[in-house]
């Protein structure tokens, strides 16, 4: 099975992200380096409040699919992606919660 390479800011990221199959989470550091491989990523989960520096990161992953935000606030993507890359918020993932 081909595993999809999916960038996330945080070791809490590695549980959720590994118990889907298919998917193979990669830690990366957002104020860092990318660690090996993470050009290879199709899918990016940029930390709760991404910086510019983040958002550049689009630019920097030749295979990249999907930013997976985590809220709903999308304004600082919008227009930023790559051609054919999807942007995907987490509108209404809070919602039980926050109630």
């Amino acid at each position: 099975m081909v595993e999809i390479p999916v960038l996330v800011p945080h070791e809490a990221g590695v549980a959720p992200i590994g118990a889907v199959a298919g998917l193979r989470p990669v830690v990366y550091d957002p104020r860092g380096e990318l660690p090996p491989g993470a050009a290879d990523a199709e899918v990016l989960v940029p930390p709760f409040q991404a910086t510019d520096d983040v958002v550049a990161l689009a630019g920097k992953l030749p295979r990249l699919r999907l930013v997976q935000l985590l809220s709903a606030g999308a304004d600082r993507w919008i227009g930023r992606l790559p051609d054919g890359v999807l942007l995907s918020d987490g509108r209404g993932s809070h919602g039980g919660a926050t109630a």
